[in-house]
């Protein structure tokens, strides 16, 4: 017994246990009754390599608003398709990102995470190579929007549920660092993009190149991932019936359903926004690195803040002020040339900084929820299994709403959405602590 009177069980590797006597074990082994090791040396591998991975997945998909300018107003034949129609690419890309989250978190409880990230590097950097080949809207629809979103989907999975093997109260921290991966990625790849398409080798190049880095980077990823925590012994469904008998985490899944209805727009339409008011290419590429680059930032503080004040607390504070900036937009679309310009930046700043909180947290608030540790991927796939349908919906949505009515109207609709998913999150915590002032 600890001093706290709870039975420890033991590190899944120690040499009195065996690495498969716990890892084949049908007991229900709760969070609070297991000891993380909050660190060393294998801990920070795993850390680091998750990291890369949310750096070469997200990363990568957090530069469709370049995509999306320069579908609609730089390629050499013409615009790709309507506004509305690309904007489905994007959906649908994160649509299969977390639909295949779903199949390969479960995967984890099931097989060896080396051979996961493995097949999804291959379908990552393969999708690259096939949409530098592609003229066609549904040859780009099914290589970046299908092939390019199930890589992504496969790859990021590994990176929360590995991490959370190895951190219980620094899994904040933790979880924070893996997710800025995701917003320095987002940084990266658009100025990279927009050096090799406008000053190098053209668009066709500029993907085989970026499938090159990926490839090279996901090589060194491998080794440095190890799942350490037990699997799930049953292997016949990839969901876990059970976890909708927990409230909590059924109020969960409706807040997010409705955050990921509204989140993405400005993500998608603030650099077609600044497109058609003024601002040059160039900028509208740095656009999207400025929100990433602040996004950064946002996801390491609010895994430190989380640890400290809670991690429900921390989410619902970044979602309330994500829908303030998403309603501070509408004051913009009347400006004009460096007005707008200068507005965008300030807007893509703050909101990256805000929603990277939400993005680093998300996961964190599953694994405050889950009641076995062997159940921690197929609970956080769950998850991103139910948001895809919003997450494919929401941007065309607020497109037909822009096309139809107004960019202020869209602007309403997405910044309603997510405050109705900060309502759902407070209800979520109470199923925690009814208390105001207490960290959860």
């Amino acid at each position: 017994m600890n001093p706290a009177g709870k039975l420890d069980v033991e590190d899944p590797y120690s040499p009195s246990l065996g690495r498969e006597s716990i890892k084949s074990s049908e007991t229900e082994i709760p969070f609070a009754n297991f000891n993380f090791p909050e660190g060393g040396l294998e801990a920070w591998e795993v850390c680091l390599g998750s990291f890369l991975l949310y750096f070469t997945s997200f990363g990568f998909q957090n530069a469709f608003g370049v995509f999306q300018a320069y579908y609609s107003n730089e390629m050499a034949g013409g615009p790709l398709a309507s506004p509305w129609a690309i904007s489905w690419i994007g959906s649908f890309q994160v649509f299969m990102t977390f639909f295949a989250g779903l199949l390969s978190s479960s995967l984890l409880d099931r097989m060896s995470v080396k051979v996961v990230v493995t097949a999804g590097t291959l379908i990552h950097v393969t999708s690259c190579m096939l949409l530098s080949i592609s003229t066609t809207y549904w040859a780009v629809f099914l290589t970046q929007g299908l092939m390019q979103g199930v890589g992504i989907g496969i790859l990021f999975a590994p990176a929360l549920t590995c991490t959370s093997h190895y951190f219980n109260v620094r899994r904040g921290l933790a979880l924070g660092i893996v997710a800025s991966g995701s917003s320095l990625g987002g940084c990266c790849w658009p100025i990279a993009l927009d050096r090799l398409i406008h000053h190098g080798p053209g668009f066709g190049w500029a993907l085989r190149i970026c499938g090159f880095i990926i490839l090279a980077i996901l090589a060194a990823v491998v080794p440095l991932m190890n799942q350490r925590l037990p699997r799930a012994v049953k292997r016949d469904s990839f969901f876990d019936w059970s976890a909708f008998k927990h409230t909590g985490y059924d109020l969960l899944l409706v807040s997010q359903f409705f955050v990921y209805l509204g989140l993405f727009f400005i993500y998608y339409y603030l650099p077609y926004l600044g497109s058609i008011n003024g601002m040059s290419a160039n900028a509208v590429f740095y656009l999207a690195s400025a929100s990433n680059g602040a996004s950064f930032f946002g996801r390491i503080l609010a895994g430190l803040i989380g640890d400290r004040l809670g991690r429900f607390n921390v989410l619902t504070i970044a979602l309330l002020l994500s829908a303030t900036i998403i309603y501070s937009t509408i004051a913009v679309v009347p400006q004009r040339d460096g007005q707008v310009t200068a507005s965008l930046f300030v807007i893509a700043s703050c909101y990256g900084l805000v929603t990277g909180a939400f993005f680093a947290l998300q996961a964190a608030t599953v694994v405050s929820l889950v009641t076995d540790v062997k159940r921690v991927g197929t609970w956080i796939g769950m998850l991103y299994g139910a948001i895809s349908l919003p997450a494919l919906f929401g941007p065309p949505i607020g497109s037909q709403i822009f096309q139809h009515h107004s960019f202020p109207d869209a602007l309403a609709f997405a910044g309603s959405c997510v405050v109705v998913g900060a309502i759902f999150m407070v209800a979520s915590r109470s199923t925690v602590s009814k208390k105001l002032w207490v960290a959860v």
